[in-house]
C-alpha cells in the first residue's frame, strides 16, 4: 500500500505508476493499474497518466487503486 494503513488515498502511485510504464520492457509488464487508471503496453502508447484509459467506479478507494499501484507481470 502507498498510504500506511491502506484505504487513503495518496498521490504517490502516480510517479510509482509511471517509473513502471517506462520501464515495462525490463520488466515484463502485462498492465499498470493506478487512480482508476489502467495502461497495457499492447494497447496504449507512452503517456502521463492523466493520460491512461480509465476504469469503471468499483467502489472503494482501495478497489478504485488509490491507495496502492496494482502490477501484473508476464511470465
Amino acid at each position: 500500500m502507498c498510504s500506511s494503513a491502506g484505504g487513503v488515498r495518496t498521490d504517490i502511485g502516480e510517479p510509482i505508476a509511471e517509473w513502471v510504464m517506462k520501464n515495462r520492457a525490463s520488466l515484463g509488464l502485462k498492465y499498470v493499474i493506478w487512480g482508476q487508471k489502467i495502461w497495457n503496453p499492447s494497447q496504449d502508447s507512452v503517456k502521463p497518466w492523466s493520460q491512461w484509459r480509465g476504469m469503471e467506479d468499483r467502489g472503494s478507494i482501495t478497489a478504485n487503486h488509490w491507495d496502492h499501484v496494482h502490477v501484473s507481470f508476464n511470465g
